[in-house]
């Protein structure tokens, strides 16, 4: 048996000075698939809800402004032969969750699976340094999108 040594892939630091992070200006681009992967077919004639994921750590199909990154996402998807419907919004508020919900059912008919992947942080050396504001925004999107 051969054996093979991984060499760790180190990573230009990503920094934008804003929520949520815009895929498209990240250099080098996340790799977000990859052509080892073989589908074994699981999700075939689902129907998926698909929300967060931006900054590289996978893609959104719900969105809050990355229309960009959306409609990359939107092309690769139908590309694949599959239909794509793609939201924005903040799943933070209730109103836009429910929308999100009755646009899915009116184009799709069903919902089989819901991916609540919307969050929000900011990292302060000290607690006491996050705003009100800020701890507002972490719990309505971290927390009261799953119950909305």
């Amino acid at each position: 048996m051969i054996k093979t040594e991984k060499i760790p892939v180190q990573f230009p630091p990503q920094h934008q000075p804003f929520h949520p992070g815009l895929e498209w200006l990240m250099v080098p681009r996340p790799i977000s698939e990859t052509d080892a992967y073989r589908p074994t077919g699981k999700l075939q004639g689902k129907v998926a809800i698909i929300s967060g994921g931006d900054s590289g750590i996978g893609r959104a199909i719900v969105y809050l402004n990355e229309h960009i990154d959306a409609l990359e996402t939107k092309h690769r998807v139908e590309q694949l032969g599959q239909h794509c419907l793609v939201l924005a919004g903040d799943l933070g508020q209730e109103k836009t969750s429910q929308q999100v919900v009755q646009q899915t059912l009116h184009a799709f008919g069903k919902i089989d699976i819901i991916v609540n992947n919307c969050a929000e942080s900011y990292p302060k050396e000290r607690l006491t340094e996050i705003t009100t504001e800020q701890l507002l925004r972490v719990f309505q999107s971290n927390v009261f999108s799953y119950f909305y």
